[in-house]
């Protein structure tokens, strides 16, 4: 068996890298703490042009069909460079809604987390 992430894998990665440093900084971070709504609403509308809310969602919906293993990659970079755990939070939520909710909640709410215009959260 071969665990080795892949050069396609390795290639998210990288990208990631660069958008999360180039994203993020530590007085960002300090000024997000003390918005009301706990992010950045800019922040949030580049993470979804780059199409990460989608990324381990089925095509059909918007997303871009990738594998748990690769998901966990694109999340071990995101924790890396301390992300906002909202970005955590959505996809989750959009998993979860994926494996659970019903046809027409998939139709109605995936695309919409997929571009990142529904702020989702999973629940327990």
């Amino acid at each position: 068996m071969h665990l080795a992430p892949t050069d396609e894998q390795q290639a998210v990665q990288q990208e990631a890298r660069r958008f999360l440093a180039a994203e993020l900084s530590r007085e960002r971070r300090l000024v997000w703490d003390q918005l009301p709504a706990g992010h950045d609403p800019e922040f949030w509308q580049a993470v979804g042009r780059v199409g990460w809310f989608g990324y381990g969602l089925p095509e059909t919906f918007g997303g871009q069909g990738a594998s748990l293993t690769d998901l966990g990659l694109l999340v071990e970079e995101c924790g890396r460079a301390v992300a906002p755990f909202g970005v955590f939070a959505s996809l989750a939520g959009g998993l979860a809604l994926n494996a659970l909710g019903s046809p027409a909640q998939k139709r109605t709410w995936l695309p919409a987390i997929a571009r990142g215009e529904a702020l989702v959260a999973l629940g327990v």
